[in-house]
């Protein structure tokens, strides 16, 4: 997870990255594959805007299973 205030002290070229990299994303790192249930491309994007502010903590449940 991000700050809140990452998009705007990322913009390029006046364009705002998506709130949705603030929100947290999951991807597979190395080898290993990743099925997300809300894709964006091969991430788990956020469904949801619910990041805290500074200095307050953000739980995530994650859930996974090898076949």
């Amino acid at each position: 997870m991000l700050e809140l205030e990452w998009p705007k002290l990322n913009q390029r070229n006046g364009v705002m990255p998506p709130d949705a990299y603030v929100h947290g994303e999951l991807f597979g790192v190395g080898k290993l594959k990743v099925v997300p249930d809300n894709p964006r491309g091969p991430r788990s994007m956020s469904i949801e805007n619910r990041c805290k502010g500074r200095g307050e903590w953000n739980t995530y449940d994650v859930v996974a299973w090898m076949e």
